[in-house]
């Protein structure tokens, strides 16, 4: 409320954590999993992980993120912690950096519905929004770019249990 009676008074906006903040640290829901169901998708060779990625992309853009949790699992898989929790640190410290530096601007105090897509969030409440959008569409590379390894491992093994049950059954 400070930043956006701050914003209606032509006022400096004085909070960084308001609005919008939440939806660039969590793009496609808890663990930033928007990057990594657009990079499943686009180098999974597995038929399991194709599958998971084709339907869960469309939640996942809505920062509807169980499909992608669930399907994969990511829940409970001592392969993905590392980038699960990572990608949301990177996220915070990255869109707390260009704030504070000025690379984008204030969170208006406006805030977006969770289900609204990730960077429209930015469109809406920041006052640079399209900055704040090259923002966010850098974070979500960033993010593929931290589960990239962590999918090629999975999806490795995927295959060979899939060659596996072919050659058996």
């Amino acid at each position: 409320m400070e930043n956006l009676n701050a914003l209606a008074n032509h006022s400096p906006l004085p909070n960084i954590f308001a609005g919008c903040f939440e939806n660039s640290v969590l793009i496609g829901g808890y663990g930033a999993t928007l990057g990594a169901c657009i990079v499943m998708l686009l180098v999974a060779k597995s038929n399991r992980y194709k599958q998971v990625s084709r339907i869960a992309i469309v939640p996942q853009v809505f920062n509807i993120g169980e499909p992608f949790l669930f399907g994969v699992p990511c829940m409970m898989n001592p392969y993905l912690i590392i980038p699960y929790f990572s990608g949301v640190f990177v996220n915070l410290f990255v869109t707390y950096f260009c704030i504070k530096t000025g690379i984008v601007g204030m969170p208006t105090g406006v805030t977006a519905p969770w289900t609204l897509v990730a960077w429209l969030g930015y469109l809406i409440g920041c006052e640079t929004p399209i900055r704040g959008f090259i923002m966010q569409m850098c974070l979500i590379v960033i993010d593929g770019l931290i589960w990239l390894p962590f999918i090629k491992i999975l999806d490795k093994k995927a295959v060979e249990e899939e060659k596996a049950a072919e050659i058996a059954g």
